[in-house]
């Protein structure tokens, strides 16, 4: 896929999330979540999301589970904790969750999204390095 074609596949996602009421956002958990928008928009960008040795879900890490590891020749460079949609990203809970799963693997970066947002954090200095919001797509698209 080219990036016209990208930009293309992303700005449909953006339209369908557009689309939603508030009454459906609020029906949709995070699998629904995961499944419609966020497992779309990597395979956009890329990412072969049936490839478990390219992205592996619900791995284990720390206390728990991450949604995505990302990994490149096998290896977690990026793990991606999901939330539904609407839900807040500053929950300071959720951004931990996000940075400790990370931190303890030794993977350096770190997503937390809700698609509404993206946030990449790097989990060894537990700061924000960029944040997107759905609108952000298209004209952020090199990020």
């Amino acid at each position: 896929m080219d990036k016209a074609e990208a930009k293309e596949k992303i700005a449909e996602l953006v339209a369908k999330y557009k689309k939603l009421g508030e009454k459906e956002t609020k029906a949709f958990n995070e699998a629904n979540t995961k499944q419609a928008f966020i497992l779309p928009l990597f395979k956009v960008l890329g990412w072969d999301i049936y490839d478990t040795n390219e992205v592996a879900l619900e791995e284990a890490a720390s206390s728990g589970r991450v949604d995505f590891a990302f990994k490149i020749n096998g290896v977690a460079r990026l793990y991606t904790e999901a939330k539904k949609l609407g839900v807040d990203l500053n929950n300071p809970e959720f951004i931990k969750q996000a940075v400790t799963y990370a931190y303890s693997k030794g993977v350096t970066w770190a997503i937390l999204t809700n698609f509404t947002e993206i946030r990449l954090l790097n989990a060894q200095r537990s700061q924000p390095f960029i944040t997107l919001g759905y609108d952000d797509y298209l004209n952020s698209f090199e990020k």
